[in-house]
């Protein structure tokens, strides 16, 4: 799938899950005619189970490392609460949780929408790439491993379900610019995201407006928000930190330093 003009390329190339999808959304069902997908219980039966692996550990991995990585959070939280089908049979009875809104478009809205829906969903995938990379990154300078990330992206390249050529061979030209600065700091990298983010706020503001399940498009778009985010509103947290634990904190008159506790407190000033 080629997005926009006839000058781009495909940024989904090489990738493995979306190679499948197509084929799993085309596939009817052997009782009727209607779509297979649509009669599939929609419980992931690994976070039923309990065999899931991968998903966990890579979030726990990234609350521990101290690096947010909510699209890969928000992505395994929906499956955790599909697993449990009773209990959302139970909330929905009680809360009369929304559903999906069907709408009517003309096919060349529908065009637009299935546009823009390409685009945010290849910035999502190459945001889950940033954050996991992210994670690996700190605790491979944590932990002295020596990992050398190109040649994992090159290892995934070979065949694994995470398997995206495109995004790979962004993220090892990014890489050969040099280490030590952020994915997202990267000239290639942060043209991707210029380019593609309005698509993703359109799909998330619509999907709201739906009310359309989107909790990974909509934690990238806040991630891409305030990872960049340079007045956030977490001064308030700090503040209440502060109060209430004496953890410090620094002003914004002063120069940006990395952290370890705060240099002022609230004992000196005016409560």
């Amino acid at each position: 799938m080629a997005y926009g003009t006839d000058t781009d390329c495909d940024p989904q190339k090489g990738n493995f899950l979306v190679s499948i999808s197509g084929p799993i959304c085309r596939t009817k069902s052997p009782i009727g005619t209607s779509s297979l997908l649509h009669q599939i219980r929609d419980a992931v039966v690994q976070d039923a189970n309990d065999s899931e692996g991968t998903g966990s550990w890579a979030n726990v991995q990234a609350v521990e490392s101290h690096v947010p990585a909510p699209s890969l959070t928000a992505a395994h939280y929906l499956r955790i609460a599909s697993s449990r089908i009773e209990q959302r049979i139970a909330v929905q009875r009680s809360i009369d949780s929304s559903t999906p809104t069907k709408v009517h478009t003309t096919e060349p809205e529908r065009a637009e929408t299935l546009r823009h829906l390409g685009h945010a969903v290849y910035l999502s995938t190459l945001m889950c790439f940033v954050q996991g990379l992210d994670v690996m990154e700190r605790e491979n300078d944590k932990e002295k491993w020596g990992i050398n990330i190109p040649r994992v992206l090159e290892i995934w390249k070979a065949g694994c379900i995470i398997k995206s050529d495109a995004i790979s061979e962004i993220l090892q030209t990014s890489y050969a610019e040099g280490p030590h600065v952020h994915l997202l700091c990267k000239p290639q990298i942060a043209e991707e995201v210029k380019r593609h983010r309005p698509s993703l706020k359109k799909i998330v503001l619509q999907g709201i407006e739906l009310d359309a399940h989107v909790p990974c498009l909509s934690a990238t778009l806040e991630y891409l928000k305030y990872i960049g985010g340079i007045d956030l509103p977490t001064s308030f947290t700090e503040a209440q930190l502060d109060r209430f634990g004496a953890h410090g904190y620094d002003l914004k008159s002063e120069p940006a330093r990395h952290l370890m506790k705060g240099k002022c407190s609230s004992d000196e000033s005016t409560a």
